[in-house]
């Protein structure tokens, strides 16, 4: 039980995230941009960086509350725990997959036309 209450905060948290990062406020929450010289975060479009982040935020969302939903699922017995584990493993790949391609996403297309 307290796998499942911990992934729902996880994705709870990201949620939130999500929506602050959706606003365009949370960039001082974005690693590496908060901690980098003002000549350097003038090369980035915060909006769009902000934005990007948010949809790498809704994805670790619905990973991780399908991850939680899945384990919940077993221990009420709906599944089997083969099939929890195949969820749970296919919802860390494509939440890899997100913030990877979210990543490459941002250091590309977040980049201001000079």
């Amino acid at each position: 039980m307290n796998y499942v209450v911990i992934m729902s905060a996880f994705a709870l948290l990201c949620g939130v995230l999500s929506m602050l990062f959706f606003s365009g406020r949370g960039a001082k929450l974005i690693a590496g941009y908060n901690t980098s010289t003002p000549e350097q975060r003038a090369r980035y479009d915060e909006r769009k960086l902000c934005r990007a982040m948010g949809f790498i935020m809704v994805g670790a969302f619905f990973a991780l509350g399908t991850m939680a939903l899945a384990e919940f699922a077993r221990m009420q017995g709906a599944i089997s725990r083969d099939l929890s584990v195949w969820v749970t493993l296919m919802a860390v790949f494509a939440m890899a997959v997100g913030i990877f391609f979210g990543i490459r996403h941002m250091n590309t297309t977040c980049l201001r036309q000079s």
